[in-house]
């Protein structure tokens, strides 16, 4: 399996969104509003985003959702997902500390967290659900495969952590959520093809996206399904699953992408009740018989291998990237070769190649930043000046010569330094605050052009 990068409704009553923090010393958390922070009782170094709904009470049992962000925030699905609390009256918690990086300090967050809320709350052990996004979602994976804790798995924008393991003797079952222009796209696919091989329980779902969390939506299909899996039939709301299903298939219809509607609602089918089969099946008959998704599912399957090759030239160059020495050796040609494919499939008429064009370029941007982060990490400045080298050669943007001018100033390399700094700014950098206060920009701080190019800024 080839695993690629991810090192992230309305109700009838207005749901309260504020900054929240919890001292443990309080003997209560508030129902109905986002908690920003709740620190562990015995580990106050750890912290959570947490959501309880407002019928909230220790009286009874509730589900729960642990929710694990690449980048530790917390509040952030946990405030995208608070209405699907309420829906399906859930605990939302999230780590403020776990985050891509060293696994064994996020196994830490992990522990403390769940202890604390486990603790702390009245949790239904047998409706315990685990999920994260890009790297969060490997975190997820890695966590659930060493411990029988979990009733559920949600994975979002990535697949499996290199280490991780599903046991078809305790099947858990699991959920995939990603984009069709997420550069995990076909990481998805082959978990799915891979799980479907030895009948695990699990279900893929794409939505029209990139590299995110999955908008609300799509993460109720995800939910649903899971409950479905706790309760076994009624009454769960069959006839909420396929209202909330038909308007998605639907808009990928509209949008021109009948492959991925029929995917879709192939993985939804065997879920329904007799009662609410015909609703999906009259879709993928109608799928099946428009010349248009056979069409696309052909060309879906060659694709495929056209992506499967760029890839493979892409992390060739990029390891020939790691060897380089001394600036001189990058040549912008190189890599504007191995751009100009990925630049013809996004001004295709087809649909299918200009969204696998897009993907290719979010691969390619986010394999740049993850390096770079990486590199400046580990004071390989050289290397992370090649990286946003790269990077700007891909989309030009404010941030790939804001990263280039860090990195070079890193380095001593004041004048090219300043000069990133100033095109940074003219295409847009808007962050006056996060130069001045940026140590890797210090040694700039006297020069006439610096000083110049911040007092224009706002």
């Amino acid at each position: 399996m080839h695993l690629l990068l991810g090192l992230i409704l309305t109700m009838a009553l207005p749901r309260l969104s504020m900054a929240v923090s919890f001292d443990p010393r309080d003997s209560e958390l508030p129902t109905g509003v986002v908690v920003d922070t709740v620190h562990c009782l015995h580990s106050p170094q750890q912290s959570y985003a947490l959501y309880l709904p407002r019928q909230y009470s220790a009286q009874k049992k509730w589900p729960v959702l642990f929710l694990y962000d690449p980048a530790a925030r917390g509040k952030l699905p946990v405030g995208m997902y608070a209405d699907l609390a309420e829906e399906f009256q859930l605990l939302l918690i999230c780590s403020n500390n776990a985050r891509n990086g060293v696994v064994a300090t996020s196994l830490e967050a992990v522990e403390a967290v769940t202890q604390d809320v486990l603790g702390r709350l009245s949790i239904d052990k047998q409706r315990i659900l685990i999920s994260g996004f890009s790297g969060g979602s490997r975190l997820a994976m890695l966590v659930s495969s060493q411990s029988d804790l979990y009733a559920g798995i949600i994975a979002c924008g990535a697949g499996f952590f290199h280490n991780a393991q599903l046991h078809q003797d305790h099947p858990v079952p699991y959920v995939e959520l990603i984009g069709n222009r997420d550069p995990n796209f076909f990481e998805a696919l082959e978990v799915d093809q891979y799980l479907t091989a030895f009948q695990y329980p699990h279900r893929t779902f794409f939505f029209e996206g990139g590299h995110q969390w999955p908008p609300v939506p799509e993460y109720q299909r995800a939910l649903f399904w899971q409950f479905l899996n706790f309760y076994g039939g009624p009454p769960f709301p069959y006839d909420k699953y396929l209202k909330s299903s038909i308007p998605l298939f639907q808009s990928q219809i509209d949008s021109g992408d009948f492959y991925l509607a029929h995917f879709n609602a192939q993985q939804t089918l065997a879920d329904l009740s007799p009662a609410f089969l015909p609703g999906i099946d009259s879709i993928i008959k109608k799928l099946e018989a428009d010349p248009r998704c056979r069409f696309q599912t052909q060309e879906f399957s060659e694709l495929k291998k056209q992506e499967s090759s760029l890839m493979e030239a892409w992390n060739q160059q990029f390891q020939r990237l790691g060897v380089i020495t001394v600036d001189s050796a990058f040549r912008n040609s190189d890599w504007n070769d191995l751009l100009l494919p990925v630049k013809r499939l996004r001004k295709s008429k087809s649909r299918q190649k200009i969204v696998l064009g897009d993907r290719m370029m979010g691969m390619i941007a986010l394999r740049c930043a993850e390096q770079y982060n990486l590199q400046f990490q580990s004071k390989d400045f050289l290397h992370a000046t090649l990286s946003a080298r790269v990077l700007t050669l891909v989309e030009n943007s404010p941030r790939a010569f804001y990263w280039q001018a860090r990195a070079l100033a890193a380095r001593g390399m004041r004048s090219q330094s300043l000069h990133s700094l100033k095109k940074a700014i003219d295409l847009g950098y808007e962050k006056k605050t996060m130069i001045e206060g940026d140590p890797y920009l210090s040694s700039l701080r006297d020069e006439p052009m610096y000083i110049n190019l911040l007092n224009k800024m706002k």
